[in-house]
């Protein structure tokens, strides 16, 4: 394994998740009965808790090269290449600039991450985003250390790595 790398929720995620049992135990308190409210605080709760929980995303290379994120899995040879991206750009292709038919492996508390253009002609994503919390170390993992400007002109505000 070249790289690897899970990307948590921070605690203000579950902070949320919490609150948001407290606060329907709350009304449900308030607005039926005690034990009502107790039952509405551990199952939003727990609800709440479980779903935050299953937000961790697992993001890995191999030895040979494939990338892993979550269950989706791809080969270098599907691969062209990556682009290292700094907020601004990410927010870009998370945004304005994105494209609709490419594969979204992001977080809402990310900021930063990377774009991988897939160069398989069968594959519809014309690239994935992928939320990092270290997207030079995830693009370096990648084997891309030649840097450059996007063949393309695609490089929004980020740092290009080709495959070499």
């Amino acid at each position: 394994m070249r790289y690897e790398e899970r990307l948590r929720p921070s605690s203000a995620w579950w902070a949320l998740a919490v609150a948001a049992g407290v606060v329907m135990g709350w009304i449900l308190w308030v607005a039926v009965t005690p034990e009502a409210g107790l039952v509405g605080l551990v199952v939003v709760g727990g609800l709440a808790v479980l779903a935050v929980s299953r937000w961790t995303l697992r993001i890995a290379v191999d030895a040979d090269g494939t990338l892993h994120v979550g269950r989706a899995v791809l080969g270098p040879a599907d691969r062209g290449t990556t682009t290292t991206l700094d907020a601004a750009g990410y927010r870009d292709l998370h945004g304005p600039r994105a494209d609709h038919r490419a594969a979204l492996f992001t977080r809402p508390w990310a900021r930063v991450g990377v774009r991988v253009e897939v160069s398989d002609p069968a594959d519809p994503a014309p690239y994935w985003l992928v939320s990092s919390d270290r997207p030079a170390a995830l693009a370096e993992a990648l084997d891309l250390g030649h840097t450059g400007p996007d063949p393309r002109g695609e490089d929004p505000r980020g740092t290009t790595h080709e495959e070499g």
